[in-house]
């Protein structure tokens, strides 16, 4: 069906309908949500968040149990969901693993989408990668331990506190994104994928934000820096979602002084204790 859709709905006639397309890169847990709810809340901007999220990580799920990738063409895909932003930017979030899993490679992904229309480019980087794997971590761990219900969200509203949840860490070996790694490995892709992005976006439009510097510090501070780059009014919005793990990593990974001792002497060292 998806394919079918693709073939009648063409490039130019998008591209009448909108001002252009945005794909913003990230690898979770570094204010995506807070950042393209912010977006969807300008009238110029339809933010369709993780495209990708119900065919790779809920829809693809018995397809990976069996070893095999969800049937799904990433590119074909946005040429059905574009057609909904109409005169506004149609913008989207997509994370390396989900390339991985619908067997892409990423200098592919960004050469095809750009033939299609994609003229801009966000990413978002949290550049302490440990306090994204612990963040993942925990939200995992809360699913597994029934401590709520499928339905609830990975975020809360910007005035609750959050609560602490511990974990943990097996730094030889565990699952983030569907992939089983030792927590170096983890890092070392993280970092990677970053870079091959960087490779692959030259002579791109692309907007260069982190979760540290225009997140954390206040997300007003990235909404504006998206509008000024798109060249759209920045128009008043209201933050809805707060911090879920403002903790200290020493607070709340039960076995940090094993992960320190793992990350001692390497380049990710200094990931410990931001």
């Amino acid at each position: 069906m998806l394919k079918s859709l693709g073939k009648k709905i063409s490039s130019p006639i998008l591209n009448k309908l909108s001002p252009g397309s945005i794909a913003m890169f990230h690898i979770g847990r570094s204010g995506s949500t807070v950042l393209g709810n912010l977006l969807n809340q300008n009238p110029n901007v339809f933010w369709d968040g993780e495209v990708y999220h119900t065919y790779v990580d809920w829809g693809g799920q018995k397809a990976l149990k069996k070893g095999q990738n969800p049937s799904i063409d990433p590119v074909k895909l946005l040429q059905v969901q574009k057609i909904k932003a109409r005169r506004r930017y149609y913008g989207f979030e997509v994370k390396f693993y989900h390339l991985d899993r619908t067997n892409i490679s990423l200098p592919d992904y960004v050469q095809q989408i750009s033939e299609q229309g994609i003229s801009h480019f966000i990413i978002l980087k949290r550049k302490n990668y440990l306090r994204k794997i612990v963040s993942s971590y925990v939200s995992f761990d809360k699913k597994k331990s029934r401590l709520r219900t499928i339905y609830e969200s990975d975020h809360h509203p910007a005035d609750t506190k959050a609560k602490l949840h511990q974990i943990n860490l097996n730094v030889n070996s565990f699952t983030i994104d569907g992939s089983r790694k030792s927590l170096l490995d983890h890092l070392e892709y993280y970092q990677q994928s970053f870079q091959k992005l960087d490779t692959e976006l030259v002579n791109k439009k692309v907007l260069r934000l982190t979760y540290e510097e225009h997140i954390a510090q206040g997300p007003i501070n990235g909404y504006h820096q998206a509008c000024d780059f798109l060249g759209i009014s920045r128009h008043p919005v209201t933050v809805q979602y707060g911090k879920t793990n403002p903790f200290k990593l020493s607070e709340i990974v039960e076995n940090f002084s094993e992960v320190e001792k793992t990350l001692n002497n390497t380049e990710f060292e200094w990931m410990l204790y931001e």
